[in-house]
């Protein structure tokens, strides 16, 4: 069954730092990141960059 799955670029900030990175990655990915981590108010999804289909069965 194909999915759509979209994906963001996402800016990650160091607040003790104050540098930060940028990254491509799934919203799912994203809502992990932000569970795991505890990083919720850190992430700013600046532009949705572009939606994929694809096939998540026989994986």
């Amino acid at each position: 069954m194909p999915a759509h799955l979209d994906y963001y670029l996402v800016r990650f900030v160091d607040l003790n730092s104050g540098q930060f990175y940028e990254e491509e990655m799934s919203r799912t990915r994203i809502e992990l990141l932000k569970l795991s981590n505890n990083i919720g108010n850190n992430i700013q999804i600046l532009n949705k960059s572009y939606t994929r289909t694809e096939s998540l069965v026989g994986r």
